[in-house]
């Protein structure tokens, strides 16, 4: 989470609802989305409250490798209201979100051992309000 919200552009597609969100001013404290519509666990929040844009984490298939360590994946789910999804950037919102999603997370360090790896990506369907995209990257860590 603390990779994601240090991301102003990605900070501002989540926190603003506005169409032209990156002309919106800094979040001034991005950890403010932490629990309200970025959440570190796979969760469906409320959403018959207001329009937002939400991503949750989920952390799934965790196996051993060869008795010394542990691989597993974590997903990136993106989910938008239908009325936020279009943006004044020729991107979906959720694109736009998980393409700063991948900018930040694909084949990097610090979650784990060596980089991670991008591993699937698909859309995601909520309800008839709600919809969006997850991208998950395999992560390689010690036991």
């Amino acid at each position: 989470m603390t990779r994601l919200i240090e991301s102003e552009e990605l900070v501002k597609a989540v926190g603003y609802n506005e169409s032209n969100f990156l002309e919106q001013p800094i979040i001034t404290d991005p950890s403010s989305l932490i629990y309200e519509n970025i959440y570190p666990y796979r969760f469906v929040p409320d959403l018959n409250t207001h329009q937002k844009t939400f991503i949750t984490l989920s952390f799934r298939g965790y196996k051993p490798v060869d008795g010394y360590y542990k691989s597993g994946l974590v997903y990136f789910n993106v989910i938008t209201h239908k009325d936020l999804i279009k943006t004044d950037y020729g991107a979906l919102r959720y694109d736009f979100i998980i393409q700063k999603i991948d900018e930040l997370m694909n084949n990097t360090r610090g979650l784990g051992i060596g980089n991670t790896q991008f591993h699937s990506m698909d859309e995601l369907y909520i309800d008839e309000k709600y919809m969006g995209m997850f991208i998950a990257y395999k992560l390689l860590d010690f036991s």
